[in-house]
């Protein structure tokens, strides 16, 4: 079993399957998003119809609540806050859908329960099929693989050690402030706001040295009003 203390940044989950069916999608459409409700006189040249976006941000959320349910980490927790959610390409009837999910940092502010802690993590739904980009060979077309949608999330992992319980307002802010500005750099990254920044994707131990060698900020040196909505709506409370 690993915990939150043996998490490295950068490391990539891949997990879960799923076949896309015709059935299950015409269903969806019928019920959630009509304009999707795939017309059974097309004939498709490559893959089937194209089903709802909604649909495929459904797989992903049945997918990653399957893989919390089975993961060795006892206790592993995805809360699906999405942020900068973006579709890449059409999922169609046939695909076979997998998730990947990237950790790109460890936040440092303290949940309620402080015997978990979080992460920031990159969610991708890996779409593989004929559509889009394959390529002639044989009289048919190649599969091939390329992201469907991703998102921002925070994953919980159990820690090894309860957090540390902090006592006064300049604790609270100072970690605050250094959770809001790595969530504040990935947002941006994500929207091309800006070029990704390695300085920005700190490792938790480079974070604790820096914490533990400065003194906490004065009490007036709150975190932006960004960085605090931003994790007000993560992790909720005040």
């Amino acid at each position: 079993m690993r915990y939150y203390e043996d998490v490295p940044v950068g490391e990539t989950l891949v997990f879960g399957e799923h076949r896309v069916g015709l059935a299950e999608t015409a269903e969806f459409a019928r019920a959630y998003d009509p304009r999707h409700l795939p017309d059974p006189g097309t004939a498709y040249a490559v893959g089937g119809p194209a089903a709802s976006p909604w649909y495929a941000c459904a797989i992903a959320a049945k997918l990653v609540a399957d893989y919390a349910a089975t993961e060795p980490m006892v206790g592993i927790d995805f809360v699906q806050h999405v942020r900068a959610l973006k579709w890449h390409q059409e999922v169609r009837v046939g695909d076979l859908l997998r998730v990947e999910v990237e950790i790109l940092n460890l936040l440092r502010y303290p949940s309620r329960d402080r015997q978990k802690g979080w992460a920031l993590v990159r969610l991708v739904l890996i779409s593989r099929g004929p559509q889009g980009f394959g390529q002639w060979g044989d009289d048919e077309w190649e599969e091939v693989e390329s992201p469907a949608l991703s998102y921002l999330t925070t994953m919980g992992v159990p820690r090894r050690t309860e957090a540390q319980q902090l006592w006064t307002v300049q604790e609270h802010e100072a970690l605050r402030a250094a959770d809001g500005k790595v969530i504040d750099a990935a947002l941006r990254r994500e929207l091309h706001l800006e070029q990704a920044d390695p300085s920005t994707a700190q490792n938790i131990e480079v974070q604790s040295a820096t914490m533990a060698a400065e003194p906490p900020p004065p009490a007036a040196a709150s975190p932006s009003t960004t960085s605090r909505g931003l994790l007000k709506r993560l992790f909720g409370g005040e």
